[in-house]
């Protein structure tokens, strides 16, 4: 006989195991502020009409020398370690408003094959303020400097359940593997 204490400890043990089987820093299931902006092409997206998917959520900008193009590596190759899970879904908010142009960002993206990643890769932008507010409601920090026109910013990637929670974040220091698991993770609950 199956008793409500029997299942209530199962679900529970379930429910700790699927999140320490999470790569960096735990969340626990904090609901992601939604947000409103738009692809290069001027198509709006808003954070919640991805619900039921795995949402991977990073800060970048096309200029970048160093950590974006290392991010979005990362992230391509993790999709690939995952097996280019279709409920999964990846989506950059810029931290360059001025300097993430269409021109630019296509550019990236062909750049780092990001077009392996089909629609399930989103480049997002918008006016300075609105990104302003995406960027407070994830703790990034974004700075623009007068020399050689670079931006200093947080660099971080979120994990969002398919509920629309956050439930860790990881910096670059992970491997791709580990990346992939996450989103494994995941998908599966």
């Amino acid at each position: 006989m199956v008793t409500a204490l029997s299942v209530l400890a199962t679900v529970t043990t379930l429910a700790c195991s699927s999140a320490s089987q999470l790569t960096g820093t735990s969340l626990g299931k904090d609901r992601a502020p939604d947000f409103h902006l738009r692809d290069s092409g001027g198509q709006a997206y808003s954070l919640d009409q991805f619900r039921g998917k795995v949402v991977v959520l990073t800060f970048l900008y096309t200029h970048c020398p160093d950590y974006c193009p290392l991010t979005a590596e990362l992230l391509r190759h993790a999709d690939e370690a995952a097996g280019h899970p279709s409920d999964v879904v990846y989506l950059a908010v810029s931290v360059d408003p001025a300097g993430d142009t269409q021109a630019s960002i296509a550019d990236f993206e062909q750049a780092h094959h990001l077009d392996e990643l089909g629609d399930r890769w989103h480049y997002l932008t918008g006016d300075p303020g609105e990104l302003a507010e995406v960027w407070h409601s994830y703790y990034v920090g974004a700075t623009s400097a007068a020399v050689a026109g670079q931006t200093d910013h947080t660099t971080v990637v979120y994990f969002i359940d398919k509920n629309g929670n956050r439930r860790v974040f990881s910096d670059l220091d992970v491997p791709a593997e580990a990346l992939a698991r996450n989103e494994l993770v995941l998908a599966r609950h």
